[in-house]
């Protein structure tokens, strides 16, 4: 559990690429409120909300404000499908 930032009674802790508030005084997990947007109900691609995180993108600001770092993780998840694709269009029926 890594700690990102504390404001009064509460801080803003990160596991696993994924971000919740505590309170400053307890490292219970029963205790914490997820922070950010639930990437995984916003878009449905598997690969696009780990990606945003790992580039720090967890809000709505943070996704206006690292746009760039946001196309990178979606051209990254899209460019890992189209690597499989063409894989799985040479093994059915090769080059031609």
């Amino acid at each position: 559990m890594k700690t990102i930032r504390t404001e009064g009674k509460s801080r803003l802790v990160e596991i696993d690429n994924r971000r919740y508030v505590l309170p400053v005084d307890s490292d219970d997990l029963d205790r914490a409120i997820s922070y950010g947007l639930p990437w995984e109900e916003i878009c449905k691609h598997p690969a696009i909300p780990g990606l945003l995180r790992q580039r720090g993108i967890y809000t709505y600001d943070d996704l206006i404000e690292k746009h760039q770092e946001a196309l990178n993780a979606i051209l990254t998840a899209y460019g890992q499908d189209l690597q499989t694709i063409t894989v799985l269009a040479r093994n059915y029926g090769g080059k031609k």
